[in-house]
């Protein structure tokens, strides 16, 4: 045994340990911890899916919605909160996962926490293979805990598709980076099926490709048809909503009961100064996430700003503030030019200190859900 534990030691780079695997158990229980606390707090009874404490403090607000598809399937009633406004790949490996149990709703939870925290391992990982080239080791090591680090990184961990998400994303990226086109634009459709905007992937890896083939036509090949692999994904979730309920944008129209519609992004800053005010901690992560993507375009190369830029349009053109200090995590390169920043200690010593003292208050009234917090 203990030479089996030394093998497995020696394998195990040490980068990976301190830069992915400490960051992630110690945020993950700080996290578990402030969560099982706030059940202190007065929790509405009536979000005690499962009669577990740990279960249902992860499965908060979208999270039921999630459970509520891979355990009923979908449904739609326009002019309803629906379910159909949620993509299908989460759910789907939720009861993948969980059909061996058999144990109904808790079984089903516990898939989406398990593929939540295996999926940021993941991506923590592929982030630092992904930059570690192109910034150096150090700083693709921050990025890495800067991730976990976030305030809102608890939604990493809960039943929520963003790390799932981020993990084909990135793994999308890294894979074209290394020319492995095809595995790029698979790994692209299945984040669309996770995310819509995932679609955005596919005009980022289109510029990388142009990119590494010093954009000379007569040199793209007939891997370039990867590229219409998300499409064709998101294509056929249109063609499920239309057999299903006859409205191939069924999703989109779900969302506008949220009061999320199509508008041009300024519009999300009016309707957030528009009486009654939205919470200014919204306003103040939207600047954040602006002004990474201005600076990715300064320090990082053009598809990672491409990427970071269109996916936050698109987030801003729903015309609402509101989630984007969630939504904004799947915003992978702005951790990147947070790190760059953060070579300074005294930047280091501040983000670590008050992400992780923000974000523990962010858990707290996740798991207690006293408001709406997602």
């Amino acid at each position: 045994m203990r030479a089996l534990v030394v093998a497995v030691a020696r394998a195990v780079p040490s980068w990976w340990v301190a830069d992915v695997l400490v960051p992630f158990a110690v945020t993950r229980a700080v996290f578990a911890a402030i969560g099982y606390m706030a059940f202190r707090l007065p929790v509405d009874p009536a979000l005690a899916t499962t009669g577990d404490r740990f279960l249902d403090m992860w499965s908060r607000w979208d999270g039921q919605w999630y459970l509520a598809i891979a355990r009923d399937g979908y449904s739609y009633v326009p002019g309803q909160f629906s379910s159909v406004a949620f993509a299908p790949l989460l759910p789907i490996l939720m009861r993948v996962v969980a059909w061996p149990a058999h144990d109904g709703t808790a079984a089903l939870v516990a898939a989406g926490i398990g593929i939540a925290n295996v999926s940021l391992l993941v991506a923590a990982t592929l982030l630092v293979l992904l930059f570690r080239d192109e910034v150096g080791q150090a700083v693709a090591g921050r990025a890495s805990r800067y991730l976990m680090l976030f305030p809102t990184s608890f939604f990493l961990s809960a039943v929520y598709p963003e790390s799932l998400f981020l993990a084909l994303a990135i793994g999308s990226f890294l894979a074209a980076r290394r020319g492995r086109w095809w595995l790029a634009g698979a790994l692209a459709a299945l984040a669309t099926l996770t995310r819509p905007y995932g679609l955005v992937v596919v005009a980022a890896l289109a510029l990388e490709y142009a990119w590494q083939h010093r954009w000379r036509i007569r040199e793209f090949g007939v891997e370039m048809l990867s590229f219409a692999l998300a499409p064709a994904a998101y294509a056929g979730w249109l063609l499920y909503l239309w057999r299903s309920f006859g409205d191939p944008l069924a999703g989109m129209h779900a969302e506008s009961v949220w009061q999320r519609g199509l508008a041009p992004p300024w519009q999300a800053f009016v309707n957030f100064f528009t009486p009654p005010r939205g919470a200014f901690i919204d306003l103040a992560f939207a600047l954040l996430f602006i002004a990474l993507a201005v600076f990715a375009w300064r320090t990082l190369r053009a598809p990672y700003a491409l990427y970071t830029t269109l996916t936050l349009l698109i987030i801003l053109c729903t015309g609402q503030l509101y989630s984007l200090m969630r939504l904004g995590l799947e915003l992978f390169p702005a951790f990147a030019v947070l790190a760059i920043a953060g070579r300074t200690r005294l930047l280091d010593r501040a983000y670590s200190n008050a992400a992780l003292l923000i974000g523990g208050a962010f858990m707290a009234f996740f798991a207690s859900a006293l408001f709406f917090f997602a």
